[in-house]
């Protein structure tokens, strides 16, 4: 193999690994919180409850069009994980949701690691940088799905994300990521 194509290959593998560790890093893990005392396994039918409203500063988070896309990519996330939808009156359990905004301060500081390698020298290098700088306000947005049975009416299970990208938090296409990444939580797994 050439020289040069060693090198594309070597440069290819490097970008490749720091693209995987930046989109790691802005991830926001998906958080739940549910009954341990429960079996999951007679759930399998769902029905929508309506979301309770809560005012909030942000229109397109208290509107009827988020609020119809977020119960059509549920619903199917749902039903991809194998729950049937149907009626109020029958189904195993119920699904709701919310969204909030808040508005938070970063901090300006960070750290960051590079790593490098050489060929002609040979070896390796490693750098690392410190930023500092003033705080910045974002917002944080959090999306919370919950899960309640419907015989007892009790809350049973709940997962959420955060995210702190604003410009792009009501594209379709990340909203159902979001979503798929939630539902995918459910149901939990037994410890």
């Amino acid at each position: 193999m050439s020289i040069a194509i060693q090198k594309y290959n070597h440069r290819r593998a490097v970008i490749g690994l720091l693209a995987l560790l930046l989109l790691a890093g802005c991830a926001t893990p998906v958080k739940t919180e549910y009954d341990r005392e429960i079996s999951y396994e007679p759930y399998r039918s769902f029905a929508w409850m309506a979301p309770l409203r809560v005012e909030v500063e942000d229109p397109a988070l208290d509107s009827e069009l988020l609020d119809r896309r977020v119960q059509r990519l549920v619903t199917e996330a749902l039903t991809e994980a194998g729950f049937q939808q149907t009626d109020p009156e029958t189904a195993d359990f119920l699904v709701t949701y919310r969204s909030s905004s808040r508005e938070a301060v970063s901090g300006g500081t960070g750290l960051s690691i590079g790593v490098g390698t050489a060929r002609r020298g040979g070896g390796t290098a490693v750098g690392g940088g410190l930023a500092v700088g003033g705080s910045r306000p974002q917002t944080v947005t959090t999306l919370m799905i919950d899960i309640i049975d419907r015989e007892q009416n009790m809350l049973v299970w709940r997962g959420w994300r955060e995210s702190d990208r604003r410009q792009d938090r009501y594209d379709d296409s990340r909203l159902k990521r979001l979503i798929e990444a939630i539902v995918a939580e459910f149901p939990p797994e037994r410890e």
